[in-house]
């Protein structure tokens, strides 16, 4: 793992990023985590599950059953987004990643503090051989 020094005593790379004084080394807080680090997340009850997928594609099964369910697609999205509470910790995921993580980097710009987002998607999920809820 290659390690960039980006001043004032912390250093980065990729999704990591480490203090030097207390070389604890933590998750950034807008990346994409794999399925079963975002699962131990959202068991932890610390973060809010939000889906962003079509509602079709939910009747397949959740990672969560009572994850918020806001569809990428619907026109009003960013509105839907943006009446969240910016200081709350989330959860996003998709099919495949690709949606989750665009949701991501809206709520980044939006002023939101904390959104990590299923790397892969409920496809990830699946080969990892986790459960669905119905």
């Amino acid at each position: 793992m290659l390690w960039n020094f980006i001043g004032g005593g912390k250093i980065e790379s990729g999704d990591y990023s480490m203090n030097r004084g207390n070389r604890e080394i933590e998750k950034k807080n807008f990346s994409a985590v794999p399925p079963k680090e975002f699962q131990r997340m959202m068991n932890s009850g610390d973060y809010i599950v939000i889906d962003v997928r079509t509602p079709q594609e939910i009747t397949q099964g959740k990672v969560k059953a009572d994850a918020l369910e806001i569809n990428f697609y619907d026109q009003d999205f960013r509105e839907q987004i943006a009446k969240l509470d910016r200081n709350r910790k989330y959860l996003i995921n998709c099919r495949s990643g690709a949606r989750s993580g665009k949701a991501v980097q809206l709520m980044k710009e939006l002023g939101f503090s904390e959104v990590y987002d299923l790397a892969g998607g409920i496809n990830a999920w699946n080969a990892e051989g986790l459960n669905l809820n119905q």
